[in-house]
């Protein structure tokens, strides 16, 4: 799948029947599908964050679909990615509801202990007063 999100990353595609789906970051515009429907032939989807298919015209919605091209929105979260995913957090909750320290979860798991601190409080195991 090939992803446009700069002018850059547009100005860099070649021409490829192969191409099926593409993956947009930025918002449509008439040049940007004509671009991608000259490169791309056989272009059948468009991949698209859901904020920016709302945003999408009703008549550039209908063209797209007229020549056989879906506008599918995807459920990515904007931003930075999280750095640590739900199993980081069952295991800190685990380890704490056994009774570990919070200075024994970050050296256990090499997570700061600040970081811990902070994700305890996420979880509303504990309170935001100051502690150490």
């Amino acid at each position: 799948m090939i992803r446009i999100r700069t002018l850059d990353d547009l100005r860099s595609l070649k021409p490829s029947s192969d191409v099926v789906e593409v993956y947009v970051g930025r918002r449509l515009s008439k040049k940007l599908v004509t671009t991608l429907l000259s490169l791309y032939p056989n272009l059948r989807r468009i991949y698209m964050p859901s904020s920016l298919v709302e945003t999408l015209s009703p008549r550039l919605k209908g063209a797209l679909s007229s020549v056989g091209v879906e506008v599918v929105p995807t459920n990515r979260r904007p931003g930075r990615p999280r750095k640590y995913g739900k199993e980081t957090f069952k295991l800190i909750k685990e380890k704490y509801k056994s009774g570990e320290r919070p200075s024994k979860i970050s050296s256990d798991l090499g997570i700061p202990l600040r970081t811990v601190y902070y994700l305890l409080r996420k979880l509303g195991l504990r309170d935001s007063s100051r502690e150490r």
